[in-house]
């Protein structure tokens, strides 16, 4: 075998459509990496194709000559591809640099080597595999963008769903949302858009099409008006019966402090009006938003067909981190990852209730890109004392900021001696509350586990 014919193997490229032309290893020098840098060129009468819809186009001229693509590493050395980019003429795209057979259009890196790093940034992050591979994070992001927008290219995300949920998620700094829609059967994300209002919410619906909307049988979401009105929208325009389940006629529940909640749910729901099956489920996850939670899953689930007995199960097992979750100790813990102000708003009023007349001291710590401004005074609400802390990093606030902004109580970093702290100001008869951010929470879970 020749070593063209050798090296085109090693390098993955196709026989079919590519011929390595000749091959130049450089040496890095100081001790650097080398460079393999190869020659290649398409087959002769292979058909020229437009490189971004990939139809057959006649050629128009020989482009701007030599272009190159980085590749996956060949051993030791780093490795180059160097072909000319001749141009077709495309029906439907005009003049383009024809398809090139080892990479995506508008691209400086070969196939191989883009799904090389894509995969690294999956199972790490997009600095870590910018770093691994000597390219910039933004080469990184712009890779993940190219294989993501081809690989949904060839699969419909929106076939054949049934229960779908829908909430928004902040992704940056400055109040920014994305509207998420899930799968729940598969535990999926298959849409997401830029926005938090009806017209998000619409341009699902729009994407979902009539046909396949008129197939669902159930969507969550929460009680946000702007998601809502949007379902009971669509539902009356595909001639599907809206099912909103009340407290009274539907549920009844009953909070019982730290042993969780108790339901009572007519499952018999599939009938109009319902035919009236009660059960009584019950839920170790406490707090009066566990009440809805467990009618609304417990309904749900009936209505699909699910036993009984499996979902007492599954209810009487469930567990949550950090979502009013009680550690017994002296003083004991109440941690809920409080993160957002309705969130902090639910919290301060389950406090008094789970407290008992004990005293409270609230540990907190957040992000800086939260609201801050409508979080923070609820903590006077809903505790005597409070200590700030940080989990640091690039987002967390400083205890000193936190303090600063509610002019008083007392900064400590980090969290395992702010916690410490907490304890001693509550007193063995007292409660600390800890809330704020999911990461302190999870900083002082890993405090109490053992060793």
């Amino acid at each position: 075998m020749r070593d063209n014919s050798v090296l085109r193997k090693l390098l993955g490229l196709c026989v079919s459509t590519v011929v390595v032309v000749r091959r130049e290893l450089r040496d890095g020098g100081d001790g650097g990496r080398s460079n393999l840098v190869v020659w290649v060129r398409r087959r002769v009468g292979v058909r020229g194709r437009c490189g971004r819809c990939g139809g057959v186009a006649p050629w128009f001229d020989n482009g701007g000559g030599e272009r190159r693509w980085r590749h996956i590493d060949v051993g030791m050395a780093t490795c180059e591809l160097i072909a000319e980019a001749p141009r077709v003429s495309c029906p439907e795209h005009g003049p383009t640099v024809a398809e090139v057979a080892f990479a995506r259009h508008d691209s400086a890196f070969s196939r191989a080597f883009e799904d090389l790093v894509v995969f690294d940034a999956i199972v790490s992050n997009k600095l870590a595999a910018a770093r691994r591979h000597g390219i910039s994070w933004r080469a990184v992001d712009h890779m993940c963008i190219r294989v993501a927008t081809e690989a949904l290219g060839r699969i419909d995300l929106l076939e054949g769903l049934v229960a779908i949920a829908i909430d928004e998620v902040k992704y940056k700094k400055g109040h920014k949302y994305l509207t998420v829609v899930c799968d729940h059967l598969t535990g999926r994300v298959i849409w997401a858009a830029k926005g938090r209002n009806k017209e998000t919410v619409r341009a699902f619906f729009d994407a979902l099409g009539e046909e396949r909307a008129a197939q669902l049988q159930f969507v969550t979401c929460d009680g946000a008006e702007w998601i809502r009105s949007v379902i009971a929208e669509r539902a009356r325009s595909v001639g599907a019966r809206l099912r909103v389940l009340e407290a009274g006629r539907d549920w009844r529940g009953t909070i019982r402090g730290q042993a969780g909640v108790e339901v009572e749910v007519e499952l018999d729901l599939a009938a109009h009006p319902p035919t009236g099956r009660p059960v009584v489920f019950r839920s170790p996850l406490a707090g009066l938003v566990q009440v809805e939670n467990l009618a609304v899953a417990a309904a749900a689930a009936g209505m699909l067909g699910i036993p009984d007995q499996a979902i007492l199960a599954g209810a009487a097992s469930v567990r949550w981190p950090g979502r009013l979750q009680w550690v017994d100790g002296a003083p004991p813990l109440l941690l809920d990852g409080a993160h957002n102000p309705a969130a902090l708003a639910a919290l301060s009023s389950e406090v008094p209730g789970l407290a008992g007349g004990r005293r409270v001291v609230a540990l907190f710590g957040a992000m800086y890109d939260k609201q801050l401004d409508e979080m923070l005074p609820r903590l006077a609400q809903m505790s005597d004392e409070v200590v700030f802390t940080s989990v640091g990093g690039g987002r967390a606030a400083s205890a000193a900021l936190l303090a600063g902004m509610v002019g008083g109580g007392t900064a400590v970093e980090p969290v395992a001696e702010a916690l410490s702290e907490a304890r001693r100001r509550a007193g063995r008869s007292g409660l600390v509350v800890v809330c704020g951010s999911l990461a302190v929470v999870g900083a002082v879970l890993a405090q109490l586990e053992p060793g």
